[in-house]
This record gives C-alpha cells, sequence and structure tokens, in this order.
C-alpha cells in the first residue's frame, strides 16, 4: 500500500500532481523546509493495485517562529583587510521549543567588513546558516547574524589588519636658483595621496616645491595610512640648488672712430637681477684696431646670483681727416693751376697730391680739380680724397671779317681773320667758318655795304668768340663807256652821244649823264641820279629807273618779252611822254606811299596799253592825261595826280581805280572786271561813275 502526501497553504484545496508533497509506504511524515507562523493544509490518498483512494479528510498544521540565533563557530578571527576569514560565520536558528528552525533567512550585518557571498543566507533543516566575512578596515569587527522578529542578534568579533605600503620617490635633480615651480611625483603603493615636507630653502604646497634660494634642500614623502593600508615609511630626497648665473647682455657695439672716447654708447650692459658694472678699459679712446672690451657685473644678491664676466669686440676705424677746399674762383682757358686753386687744408697733418698737377692749363668748362691727403698718422688716419669744381671759361677769339674793295661787277669775296689764341693754340683749335654777309653783290650800285659777320659754323672747345663786321666797297667800272655800243659796267661820267644796251650788257649811269637816246634792246640798264638828253626806249631785258633820274625826252617801255622780274620806273622826272606798251615784263610806276619806289612826274601823256603782264601806276603827278586800256593783265591805278582826264576802258582782267585826282573826267568803260572809289574829278562816268 503507497500512500501520497498533498500540501497547500489554501484551505479546501483539490490534490493534484502539483501539490503532491511525498509518495511513501511509511505510516508516518516529517515535513521540513517550510516557511515558519504558516498554516498548510494536508490531504491524504492511499493507493495500491486496485487504484487510489477518496482523499482524506484535511488536515490544519501550523508552522511554529524562531525563538532564538545563536552564533555557532567563526568568531575571534584575524584576516588582513581585503583576506576573507579562514571560517565561514555559522549560526543556529531554533524555535521556543529548542527546534531548529530551517528556511529562516539570516541577515548579517558588520562595519568594515564585506561578504563576499552575500550577506544573507537561509537555515539548513538543522537550522544553521552560514556567510563568508572579509574585513575592509582595520580594528576590532563587530558582526551582527539576525533573524526577522527576533531581538537578540547573534554576535561575532573579528579583528581585521592594516595593508602595508611603500612610497615610491624618486631622486630629484639639481636646479638653479630662479627655476621656476617643481611638481614634485611620488607614489603610494596604496594609491592613496601623498603629502610633502621640506626643509631648506624652499616651501611646498601640495605637490608643488618652490624655491625660495641657493642650498640644500630636502624633499620627504609621508603616506600616513588610513584604515585599509599602514601608514608607509617616509622617502626623503634631498638636492642642491645652485646659484644662478646672472645673464649680462652686451650687444656688440657699432664700430667707431678713432678720436672717439668710450662712453655709455659702447659701454652699455645690462643685467637680468640688481648690481653693478666693472669695465675693462672703462674709459678713454682707442687707436684704430680690434679691442675687446670686458665688463664683470657683481650682483647685489650674491647669495643667490653669480658674478658673470662677458666680453665684446669693439671695432675702431681710422678716422677719416677732415679736408677743407673751397671752390676757387673762375679762371679762363690758358690760365695754369697754381695755389690759388690747389689750395685744400687738412685737419691733420700729411702732404697732398693733385690731379691735375700745378702747371697744367684746363678746357674750358666745368673741370674736377681732385686731391689726395696721406695723413702722418697712417695708423690711425685713413687717406682721404677732395674734389671741387673748377669753372673755366672760354677764352675770347676775335673774328673780324676782311674789308676789300671790288669793282662793280665782282662777286664778293668774304673772308675773316681770327686773332687771341691762347696756351701755344693755332686755328686749328677752331673748326667751321663764321657767316660772312653783305648786302652788295656783283650788281650793286658803287659805294661802300657794311659786311655783318656772325658764328656760321665756328665752333672751339676752349674759346668763344667775338665778331668785328667789315666793309666792301664797290667801285666804278669807269667814267663812261668807251663807245655807245659798249656800256657794259658802272660810270659816274657824262657821256654826249647815243648807247645801245643788247644781251649780256649791264649799263649803270650813277650821277652821271648821257646826252643823246638811251634804246635797251636786251640786257639790264639801271639809271640813279642820272639826266638823259634824249628819249629812253626799252624793247627788251630788264630796267631800274630811280632816284632824281630826268628824262629829257619820252619814256617808250614796248615789247618786251615774258618776264618774272618787276622793273621799276621809280622818283624820276619825264619830260616827254611815258608809254607802257605791249609788255610781257611786269612794271611798276611809283607806289602810294613813296618808300620803297617814290613817285614820278610825267609833263607829257601816260599811256597804259595792251599789256599781258602786271603793271602798275601809283603815286605819281601827270600833267597831261591818264590812258589805260585793252590790257589782258590786271592794272593798278591809285593815287595818282593828273591835270587831264583819266580814261580806263575795254580791260579784259581785273582794273583797280582808287583815290585818284583828276582835274578832268574820269571815264570807264567797257571793263570785264573794275574796283575802284574814293577818286575825286570834275566828272565821273561809266564804270567809274561811283567810284
Amino acid at each position: 500500500m503507497q500512500y501520497q502526501l498533498f500540501r497547500s497553504t489554501t484551505p479546501g484545496f483539490t490534490p493534484s500532481s502539483a501539490n503532491l508533497v511525498i509518495t511513501t509506504s511509511a505510516t508516518g511524515y516529517s515535513d521540513v523546509g517550510l516557511t515558519e507562523a504558516t498554516a498548510y493544509y494536508y490531504v491524504v490518498e492511499a493507493t495500491n493495485t486496485n487504484g487510489s483512494s477518496s482523499p482524506s479528510n484535511q488536515v490544519t498544521a501550523q508552522t511554529g517562529g524562531p525563538g532564538s540565533i545563536t552564533a555557532v563557530s567563526g568568531s575571534n578571527q584575524t584576516a588582513q583587510v581585503g583576506t576573507a576569514f579562514a571560517n565561514p560565520l555559522v549560526v543556529s536558528v531554533q524555535d521556543a521549543e529548542s527546534n531548529p528552525v530551517a528556511g529562516v533567512t539570516v541577515t548579517f550585518v558588520g562595519t568594515g567588513l564585506t561578504f563576499p557571498s552575500g550577506a544573507t543566507a537561509v537555515t539548513d533543516s538543522n537550522g544553521q546558516a552560514q556567510v563568508i566575512a572579509q574585513p575592509s578596515s582595520s580594528g576590532t569587527l563587530t558582526i551582527s547574524a539576525n533573524v526577522a522578529g527576533l531581538s537578540a542578534p547573534a554576535s561575532f568579533s573579528e579583528t581585521g589588519t592594516a595593508i602595508p605600503q611603500t612610497i615610491t620617490f624618486g631622486p630629484l635633480s639639481q636646479v638653479t636658483y630662479g627655476t621656476g615651480p617643481i611638481t614634485l611625483s611620488a607614489t603610494a603603493s596604496s594609491n592613496l595621496p601623498l603629502s610633502f615636507t621640506v626643509a631648506g630653502p624652499a616651501t611646498v604646497s601640495g605637490s608643488v616645491l618652490t624655491i625660495t634660494g641657493a642650498g640644500q634642500v630636502t624633499v620627504t614623502a609621508n603616506q600616513a595610512g588610513d584604515t585599509t593600508y599602514a601608514a608607509a615609511s617616509p622617502v626623503s630626497q634631498s638636492f642642491t640648488v645652485a646659484q644662478a648665473a646672472s645673464t649680462v647682455t652686451w650687444a656688440t657695439p657699432a664700430a667707431i672712430t678713432y678720436g672717439t672716447a668710450l662712453s655709455a654708447s659702447q659701454l652699455n650692459a645690462t643685467a637680468s637681477v640688481p648690481g653693478t658694472f666693472t669695465y675693462s678699459p672703462a674709459s678713454g679712446t682707442l687707436a684704430a684696431g680690434t679691442h675687446t672690451l670686458s665688463v664683470t657685473f657683481t650682483p647685489t644678491d650674491t647669495a643667490n646670483y653669480a658674478t658673470n664676466t662677458v666680453t665684446v669686440v669693439l671695432q675702431v676705424n681710422r678716422a677719416t681727416p677732415n679736408i677743407t677746399w673751397a671752390t676757387p674762383a673762375t679762371i679762363t682757358y690758358g690760365t695754369t693751376l697754381s695755389p690759388s686753386q690747389l689750395n685744400p687744408t687738412a685737419s691733420v697733418p700729411g702732404s697732398f697730391t693733385y690731379s691735375p698737377a700745378s702747371g697744367v692749363a684746363l678746357g674750358a668748362g666745368a673741370q674736377t680739380l681732385s686731391a689726395t691727403f696721406t695723413p702722418a698718422d697712417i695708423a690711425n688716419y685713413t687717406t682721404a680724397n677732395a674734389s671741387v669744381l673748377q669753372r673755366v671759361n672760354p677764352a675770347v677769339l676775335t673774328v673780324t671779317a676782311n674789308s676789300l674793295s671790288a669793282p662793280f661787277g665782282t662777286p664778293p669775296m668774304l673772308g675773316a681773320t681770327i686773332t687771341g689764341f691762347v696756351n701755344g693754340d693755332s686755328s686749328s683749335a677752331v673748326s667751321g667758318a663764321p657767316a660772312l654777309a653783305t648786302t652788295a653783290n656783283a650788281l650793286s650800285l658803287p659805294g661802300t655795304y657794311p659786311i655783318t659777320i656772325g658764328t656760321g659754323s665756328l665752333s672751339a672747345v676752349n674759346y668763344i668768340f667775338s665778331f668785328v663786321g667789315g666793309t666792301y666797297n664797290v667801285t666804278f667800272t669807269g667814267s663812261v663807256p668807251a663807245a655807245g655800243t659798249q656800256c657794259n659796267g658802272a660810270y659816274n661820267g657824262s657821256f654826249s652821244g647815243n648807247i645801245t644796251v643788247s644781251a649780256n650788257q649791264i649799263c649803270v649811269f650813277v650821277g652821271g649823264s648821257v646826252g643823246g637816246n638811251l634804246h635797251l634792246t636786251n640786257g639790264t640798264v639801271e639809271l640813279v641820279h642820272t639826266r638823259l638828253g634824249g628819249d629812253l626806249q626799252i624793247s627788251g631785258g630788264t630796267f631800274s629807273i630811280t632816284s632824281g633820274t630826268t628824262i629829257a625826252g619820252n619814256l617808250q617801255v614796248q615789247g618786251t618779252p615774258a618776264s618774272s622780274a618787276t622793273s621799276h620806273v621809280c622818283g624820276t622826272a619825264v619830260k616827254g611822254d611815258l608809254t607802257l606798251q605791249n609788255n610781257g615784263t611786269p612794271v611798276l610806276v611809283g607806289t602810294t606811299d613813296g618808300s620803297s619806289c617814290p613817285g614820278n612826274t610825267v609833263q607829257g601823256n601816260v599811256t597804259v596799253q595792251s599789256n599781258t603782264a602786271l603793271v602798275s601806276v601809283l603815286g605819281n603827278t601827270i600833267s597831261d592825261n591818264l590812258t589805260v586800256q585793252t590790257n589782258s593783265a590786271s592794272t593798278v591805278v591809285n593815287g595818282n595826280t593828273l591835270q587831264g582826264n583819266l580814261v580806263d576802258k575795254n580791260n579784259t582782267a581785273d582794273t583797280e581805280v582808287f583815290t585818284n585826282q583828276v582835274r578832268g573826267n574820269l571815264q570807264c568803260s567797257g571793263n570785264t572786271s573794275i574796283t575802284g572809289g574814293s577818286n575825286v574829278a570834275a566828272s565821273k562816268h561809266g564804270q567809274c561813275a561811283n567810284f
């Protein structure tokens, strides 16, 4: 026969495999591991090969609560912090009848300990529970174990021992006074913070060591320990604080010149700390060359700073003598150099050499005089050079035009003479030629003409020029021509017969006379202040009748060929008629202003007819009539005074009629183009009616 025991905390429960406690053939069973102070309900079913019986009546059983807890074992142990005690801490829980109570949770509590597997344990069937404890601090440690509802816990007394520790603190290097704060580095094996103490000229704050002076310094690292670690043995390190070097700054002084005394410009060292300087040499003037200057610095704080000696190199350059040389006065080319120009002075003794040397004559212009001075004390003074500008004015050459005489008809041959050469120069010092000119030419009337002279192409390096003009005297060919057909020259006598001038002949009378007629067929005729006893007939060539000439008969200019040259009748008295007819040569008869060609006096008629070149009749006095007709070239009739009539007709070219004084009539007709005005006449007709 087998029995099945079912259990539940719910009254009236239904047995099932879920709440089956045990199947046994025993007639008794002790149920353990139950929760204390709890009501449990039990039902039993009997089973055999024939099956199971109906459940028995339900039975109720009430578990009892823990009555006490006591320490069994594990007290009074000693272990190092961090190491578990060798034996577990064991407690026993019993009910009021001293029966063990299983399944009770026991909680272990203590200060300075840890429980590696947990601080709670559940009692076993013997009512015992245990935990492993480990000290986390040193000293006497009390542990209590308790169960909920009990007022008197079990107690354990244990001992924790501190962990030993060491300090690692390496040597400290020697430093120099003035070194900045030093961060100390030391460690404890416990990783606990260290503290430092210091002996000697230094202070410490935390791990920062500050040097306060030179000398021996000892730093001690300490770790006092805590509840976990024992105090470490202090470790000390000593080092020397050396005197600081005083920093002396002394820049290499600029080179000086011999004669310059030593001063603060050179003796100007500075130091990083207060103190005094002693220089060598301390003052004075040094010879030219390279010198070593030395300074010894003694700090005020000799306890902490060392003296310092520094040197620099000073270059003393040779002095340059002062040369005084005034700009010499200007001289003229040919003047040789002398002490008047070569006169510099020096600030120290010595000697001069010159270039150019004394006695040299300089060329004209701005010349450089140079002097080299060599001092007597060459060790301390350099040679010196000086220069000045010597202005040399060019000398004056006189260029004189050569005066000369030549007969009429001779081309002037002009020349000049140059004088005034100096310094042994000759005409080779001059190039080019002067500009020579005269108003005279081969056909100039006899008389004296000026010769002007100018620079022309003349040039000279060392000279300028002064010019003196000359005269050119044209002389007469003779008194009269040898025959009437041989008038070829200039004459001033009286010729009694007729003269005929033909090709290539130039017949000039000045102040003379011709008793008969003069006929120009070609060539040239010029009459000046000449009296002609008969007629002047011109049928070719060129002519000029001027300056007080008198013609006793008629003046007829007829049939001259075309020419670009203008012939003149000026300032002449014509006793008969003046006729200008069929001419190809331009003719000027007087001018209105009377300057270059004075007006003429004509006692007969004036006729201007059928000319093919310009004819101008200006400012003349005419005793009879003036007729201008059938001209194919321009005519100009202005400013004349007439006793008779003025007729201007049938001209095919321009004709002008202005400012004429006409005692008779002014009549104009048949002209192609006519202009006029301001004329005075007894009456005006035709085209001149309003002139």
